[in-house]
């Protein structure tokens, strides 16, 4: 986890980067035609979280060895917590999928 410099950075920095504001984008028109403006912006407020853990795990990944209890270090703390960050957001996406499923089926 060194930070000092270009070279020290993850080399699928930006392919996480692109890949999960790619996801996001995908699911926020196709929620935003079914349920409007208001409950889509309130809804996907909520992925700011995990995109910060996979956009700046660098720089987060220090709070997460203080406080890990030992068993994260600076050689693999970043990616711990990129995955975290991940598990977090397919998650989330999984259960709007899943309400914009279930009320598609439904009459509003």
């Amino acid at each position: 986890m060194n930070t000092e410099g270009e070279y020290a950075v993850s080399k699928n920095l930006r392919l996480h980067r692109w890949g999960s504001l790619i996801l996001v984008m995908i699911c926020a028109p196709i929620y935003l035609s079914r349920f409007g403006s208001y409950i889509t912006i309130r809804r996907f407020v909520a992925l700011i979280f995990p995109l910060a853990l996979i956009w700046y795990a660098e720089q987060l990944s220090v709070w997460a060895i203080r406080d890990s209890g030992g068993w994260l270090n600076a050689s693999n703390s970043d990616t711990w917590t990129r995955i975290f960050g991940w598990l977090i957001l397919i998650i989330s996406l999984g259960i709007h999928a899943f309400v914009y499923f279930y009320y598609k089926t439904q009459i509003i």
